[in-house]
């Protein structure tokens, strides 16, 4: 704000008054004493310190002033910048009054809405936020007599209210903000106001993108010359999507307010009902009645055999029927291909114009059909709160997993309800192994990022690649979506696991041995944390060009042994199956032979979809997980807690079952899986090998000595004959993670170890101390 003051001394005599909240042009009676560091206020004789002011919202920064250097002594004015979000912070509770209240009623505008856009401003004006969606970036001001001023380094380039809106199908742009809260008070919240009025266009042009996702923009600028003026400018920013735009007919009225005040809601809204479709420029293309034409120098030219009936369209997808010598077929196929002749000939029939046609060609028939567009998602699953099946009028251009069609999925029987009311649960017979795999899948339809990963291990004929697929088929797969990990390739497993936010598929039979399949199984690790970390990856295509796409895919591990890289393994929930958890004969066939699994998930989805997310806030977490430390364990435990209370909401699990299920997360979970148990693991390794080891690794007086380089020579080795899975890094990084975790505490004792396996003889070398910590045992390799 502006803030005008006269100096005298060592005094500031400023207009407008904080205390008495009022411009005092005549007889100002605020001031500040530069000496002092105080203020006072002559009416209502009350004063304190500087620093004070900002809470009654006086934001005159008067160190910077006393910086400032003066050019004239008299009558000077200064405008200094302020921090927007404080500013608006601190009137969030400051609401208009009785009169803006009563001034806004005489305009048929209620205080219903008020709140939620407008505060109280300075000098009793309406203040307005302008946000880049992330922060304040700028505040505009209005008096009740229509005065308009803003905050010195306002930004002008949003549009009032953008951020409040998240529905595409329709956006109404206005010119101020009365009248944007015209068009809220009759129940269209999808309006914008431009910020500075109709000159200044620069939010239309800055916000041109995310503009151009609604399927239709309704201009409605002000009935008067300058208002003309500015739709036409704004139709050309906008000229791109042309066909999306609408205008509308306010009568003899300036704009939506004025129809508002003097005719009422109902008259405002048939007036944006009957918005029209904006007619740029005439068409040069015209439908036949055996195919389309081109008028070209005063005749019309035949430019196709065919005639379309187009279905849908999206960003990248043409959909419909197409008519070509009396015969008819469907056709679905990328815009890409259809720019091309070949690519018509391929789909549609032949194009007789030139190529350099084609494009406008498509723009017409688009604009000719512009309420048949169809939202294109790129993966399976819920997205904005709409599933994609192939049976949707949704577009997914991602067609690597197998997945069942909703529609075709039946809904429960009263008594195939009451049978997985008894049964699901017992789908192992150890039911935390029934409620991991369950709730793992179920809790997927609430989260929409970061997802764990499930790993599947156990020996042959435990029932492991039915557990995988019973949960893959109560997610809409089917069994092909399990793969062997043999047969994939490196494409193949970043590919799909791209392609679903809520259907998932497994890497089944994981053995890892021998070199191509450990160079696969390093990619793999890699993209298990990606899926993991929710991150976006570039792939090259045939073409030598880099496709981006997100890793987001429910993924399912299943092997004999337990994939141990330190680096996923706490990214992960695991489970080891058993033989004896085997389920009865009586369910399993039932979960095998039936579609009780689809049914039930299409159950869960409906209740997603209906109800909105579950949410289970942290604290409670923690509360039920009270063991689990790592910060990635007790994400994954919010995962399967979200889809043991998604499962509650379809059948009944007793409080027993229950807490014997949390008590077996928290102790699943609280495993933290480190490098230290990795190294552990790999001493292991050398132990079972029945090598000598006294010549590197001893044990002297309860104190633990080890020549690093031989130790990490005979774990290498026995790593590599035995194929194993573990996380094997070098020397250097080993060492460094094991002082971190203070294990290591000296690496410059001298001790006598034996020469070689074979010898006797000692020799004086080089060895590291390890700190005596409970889980180096005495007698663990060697004992004195």
């Amino acid at each position: 704000m502006r803030y005008n003051f006269k100096i005298y001394g060592k005094h500031l005599r400023f207009e407008y008054c904080p205390i008495c909240q009022k411009i005092k042009l005549t007889n100002p009676c605020f001031d500040i004493n530069l000496e002092n560091n105080t203020y006072y206020c002559y009416s209502q004789g009350k004063g304190g310190k500087v620093e004070d002011l900002k809470k009654l919202g006086f934001d005159f920064d008067v160190r910077k002033y006393k910086e400032y250097k003066l050019t004239k002594r008299n009558n000077k004015s200064l405008k200094l910048n302020v921090d927007f979000n404080n500013l608006i912070l601190e009137r969030k509770n400051k609401f208009l009054g009785d009169d803006w209240i009563k001034y806004l009623k005489g305009r048929g505008i209620s205080n219903k809405y008020l709140e939620k856009f407008v505060r109280l401003g300075k000098n009793n004006s309406m203040m307005i936020p302008i946000t880049n969606g992330k922060e304040v970036v700028g505040i505009k001001y209005r008096t009740m007599d229509k005065k308009i001023f803003s905050e010195k380094g306002s930004s002008s380039d949003y549009l009032l209210n953008w951020n409040h809106i998240f529905d595409n199908s329709y956006l109404i742009i206005v010119e101020g903000e009365i009248d944007l809260l015209s068009v809220i008070e009759v129940g269209y919240e999808n309006v914008v106001s431009i910020p500075f009025g109709i000159k200044n266009l620069k939010a239309i042009e800055n916000q041109k993108e995310w503009i151009s996702n609604f399927k239709k923009i309704i201009i409605a600028t002000d009935n008067d010359k300058q208002g003309k003026q500015g739709k036409d400018k704004i139709i050309e920013l906008l000229k791109n999507i042309r066909s999306k735009l609408y205008k509308v007919d306010c009568g003899k009225y300036k704009d939506f307010n004025e129809i508002l005040e003097n005719e009422g809601k109902e008259k405002l809204k048939k007036v944006i009902e009957k918005a029209e479709k904006i007619d740029i420029s005439l068409s040069p293309f015209c439908k036949g009645e055996d195919g389309y034409y081109l008028l070209k120098n005063g005749f019309e030219v035949k430019i196709t055999d065919f005639l379309l009936e187009i279905i849908g369209y999206s960003d990248n997808y043409i959909s419909g029927i197409v008519k070509n010598n009396g015969r008819e077929k469907e056709f679905f196929c990328s815009k890409v291909e259809l720019l091309s002749k070949e690519g018509i000939v391929k789909n549609l029939g032949y194009y007789l114009g030139t190529t350099s046609s084609i494009s406008n060609f498509w723009s017409w028939i688009i604009d000719e059909n512009i309420e048949k567009y169809i939202e294109e998602i790129k993966y399976y699953g819920i997205i904005d709160n709409k599933f994609y099946d192939s049976s949707s009028k949704i577009i997914c251009d991602k067609k690597d997993l197998d997945i069942r069609k909703i529609e075709e999925i039946e809904n429960f029987t009263k008594e195939e309800k009451e049978w997985l009311n008894k049964n699901i649960i017992y789908m192992r017979k150890d039911t935390n192994q029934s409620l991991l795999g369950l709730c793992w899948g179920l809790g997927r339809f609430h989260i929409d990022s970061t997802y764990p990963l499930l790993e599947v291990s156990g020996t042959t004929s435990i029932g492991k690649t039915e557990y995988i697929e019973f949960l893959i088929r109560m997610m809409f797969g089917t069994r092909e979506n399990i793969k062997s990990f043999s047969t994939l390739t490196n494409h193949q497993i970043r590919a799909i696991s791209s392609c679903s936010n809520i259907t998932p598929w497994a890497i089944d039979e994981v053995k890892i041995s021998g070199k191509s399949l450990k160079d696969k199984a390093t990619d793999l690790y890699s993209t298990i944390r990606s899926i993991y970390d929710n991150k976006t990856i570039n792939q090259g295509n045939l073409t030598n060009k880099l496709t981006e796409f997100k890793l987001c895919t429910p993924l399912i591990i299943s092997g004999e042994s337990e994939l141990s890289d330190v680096s996923i393994k706490n990214r992960m929930i695991s489970v080891y199956l058993k033989k004896e958890n085997k389920s009865e004969d009586e369910i399993f066939f039932k979960l095998k032979n039936s579609e009780i699994l689809e049914k039930l998930g299409k159950y869960a989805l409906n209740n997603r979809l209906n109800n909105g997310k579950i949410i289970i806030p942290q604290d409670e977490v923690r509360k039920k997980l009270i063991s689990v430390n790592d910060e990635r364990q007790l994400y994954n435990g919010m995962c399967i807690l979200t889809g043991l209370k998604a499962l509650k909401d379809i059948v009944n699990i007793n409080d027993e079952i229950e807490n014997n299920f949390i008590k077996y997360l928290d102790r699943l979970l609280s495993d933290y899986y480190n490098v230290i148990k990795n190294f552990l693991e790999l001493l292991e390794l050398v132990k079972e090998s029945g090598k000598a080891t006294n010549h590197f690794y001893q044990i002297k007086n309860e104190r633990h000595f080890i020549r690093f380089n031989l130790l990490y020579k005979a774990i290498s080795e026995e790593h590599y004959l035995t194929n194993s899975t573990l996380e094997l890094l070098d020397m250097r990084t080993l060492k460094k993670q094991l002082i971190e975790e203070k294990f290591i505490i000296n690496d410059r004792i001298a001790m006598r170890f034996p020469k070689s396996e074979i010898s006797k003889e000692l020799t004086l070398t080089r060895a590291c101390e390890i700190q005596k910590n409970n889980i180096f045992i005495k007698g663990f390799l060697e004992k004195d």
